[in-house]
């Protein structure tokens, strides 16, 4: 299904399922279905890159056909907000503190798919857990930032297809397998991501389970739509969106900065997005919206092709993020910081057999390594001892890790913090320390951590993060 018959959708019912009366007091994830039991689950997980907590309400059939038909995490978090480090966890079900991935580029020995492959990182993936139970597996899209410098005719263990992109532009590109040159224009990549995904599904024999994960380069930074361009707004859909994604926020460009740590004090006020092409940062969320209706309408595909092949009541269905994005929140764009925007995303899972539809779950949840165990249980296989936690589990998390490296790019030291529900806190390798009561504070706008009415809420999350975040992220310390 392509842009015309997407946006005839309405998403009313974003507000319903996101309301908090949707939310379950209890997982609404049963395994009574017995899934070893009987015929093993088709999996299906559909990764966007970089995309903005909220953002999923303008997408129609998203919201049709998976909250409404699905559960949905409106707390679910990823630990280290980094393309790279999180695409790692999700593979892995272990946080970046297991995995050893902990940057984008192979410049340094914790980051991109150099690290991955070198620690020995592919040699036990969810895919290849499946593989070995007899599913045919395929990549189709992003898989990590350094592939392009894999050997020629590289493949990942695990993948009986492994269609991962080099060079992804939107309409110049390559996959590893075939030359890495690439010098002719193309489909529109998320439409070509969506075909191949398609002709995956049936290709398939009938008569074997397959995981197809699909990890469009979309909404990420040029911002080009292609033939999507003016669909959010023919749709009608950017009020809903801006609504649910938090803006206009009093955060964004903040006038005061002086309960924020050093290096952020230089950072100044801009209403332009800074890298690439220069946009208005109120005109990016819809251009991002513009390439969610792209992979909307690549999501309806995949599910017409499990329909016509009579999988799709057969079929776990996920779809989330590797990331939130920033725009423009305490002076910040994109990601890579422990901020709400930065580190919440998207999270919704269809399975008929065994997911009650249209229930927002209000647990804690960490997107990439319990998607990893969740999955996996679901289909009956195996896992190892992770990081990860099954959404099936009936005992919720209390919070999660927050952890990440330095940026060097936006001068951002290394480190470690607790994030609940309600209250975050984090520590840099510089001593300096932020805590944030979302209740009272929902823009983090006033750091408490050294408020005396906090101090012992702030000294517990400590002490938690101390225990949690081990080993320690690349260059960070406790003593300053």
């Amino acid at each position: 299904m392509r842009f015309g018959s997407v946006i005839a959708a309405v998403v009313a019912l974003a507000a319903l399922a996101m309301s908090p009366g949707a939310m379950a007091a209890t997982p609404a994830v049963t395994s009574s279905a017995s899934p070893q039991a009987a015929s093993q689950p088709n999996v299906v997980i559909v990764l966007t890159d970089d995309q903005r907590y909220g953002t999923e309400v303008g997408m129609p059939t998203v919201m049709d056909e998976l909250v409404a038909k699905g559960i949905t995490f409106p707390n679910a978090f990823v630990p280290t907000s980094w393309c790279c480090p999180s695409r790692a966890s999700l593979l892995t079900g272990n946080l970046s503190h297991t995995t050893g991935v902990w940057e984008n580029t192979a410049s340094v020995p914790y980051g991109a798919w150099q690290a991955f492959n070198r620690l020995g990182g592919e040699q036990d993936t969810i895919a290849t857990r499946l593989q070995d139970a007899g599913y045919r597996t395929g990549i189709f899209g992003k898989y990590l930032n350094g592939i392009d410098k894999a050997p020629n005719g590289f493949v990942a263990p695990g993948w009986d297809v492994f269609d991962a992109l080099v060079r992804p532009g939107p309409w110049r590109y390559g996959f590893v397998g075939e030359s890495k040159k690439v010098t002719q224009s193309r489909q529109y990549l998320t439409d070509e991501l969506a075909d191949r995904t398609v002709e995956f599904i049936e290709s398939t024999p009938a008569d074997q389970p397959l995981f197809a994960f699909v990890t469009p380069y979309a909404p990420h930074l040029p911002f080009v739509a292609g033939p999507y361009t003016g669909a959010a707004k023919k749709a009608g859909v950017m009020p809903a969106v801006r609504a649910a994604s938090g803006l206009p926020s009093p955060a964004v460009n903040q006038g005061d900065m002086s309960e924020y740590p050093d290096w952020m004090q230089s950072l100044t006020r801009s209403h332009v997005f800074t890298k690439g092409k220069p946009h208005q940062l109120s005109t990016v969320i819809r251009l991002q919206q513009d390439m969610l209706m792209g992979i909307d309408a690549a999501v309806a595909d995949i599910l017409g092709a499990l329909e016509r092949t009579d999988r799709l009541s057969d079929t776990i269905f996920v779809f989330t993020s590797d990331n939130g994005y920033l725009l423009g929140e305490h002076r910040l764009q994109r990601k890579n910081t422990p901020y709400d925007a930065s580190v919440r995303v998207p999270l919704a899972i269809r399975y008929d057999r065994a997911i009650a539809g249209g229930v927002a779950d209000g647990r804690v949840a960490i997107a990439n390594v319990d998607v990893y165990s969740t999955v996996l249980e679901l289909a009956g296989v195996g896992g190892a001892q992770v990081d990860g936690r099954s959404l099936l589990s009936r005992q919720p998390r209390d919070g999660l890790v927050l952890e990440a490296a330095p940026w060097r790019g936006q001068g951002r030291p290394a480190y470690c913090g607790w994030r609940e529900e309600d209250f975050a806190f984090w520590r840099y390798t510089t001593g300096e320390e932020e805590a944030y009561d979302y209740v009272a504070d929902p823009h983090e706008l006033r750091n408490v951590a050294d408020d005396p009415q906090y101090s012992d809420r702030v000294a517990a999350a400590r002490d938690r993060a101390r225990i949690e975040c081990d080993p320690l992220p690349p260059l960070f310390t406790w003593e300053p």
